[in-house]
């Protein structure tokens, strides 16, 4: 276990205390932080600089959102 976490790496965007594997990390930054490529149909995170901008995204998401009354159209 040990010899495992010592390959471990940091996410480098400042602030961000997340760590991994070298692959996970770099999933990390790309879903967390938006930065390369995204999968399809995934929105950018909201920049959580303004709840503004949060809510617009929540109602965006929500929109997409597996509801039951998402699922029948």
């Amino acid at each position: 276990y040990k010899a495992h976490v010592q390959t471990h790496v940091a996410c480098k965007v400042a602030g961000c205390a997340f760590v991994g594997s070298q692959r996970v990390v770099k999933e990390h930054v790309q879903m967390a932080h938006g930065e390369g490529k995204r999968p399809e149909g995934v929105p950018a995170p909201p920049s959580l600089e303004s709840p503004e901008e949060i809510a617009r995204w929540r109602a965006e998401r929500a929109k997409k959102w597996p509801s039951a009354a998402n699922l029948r159209r």
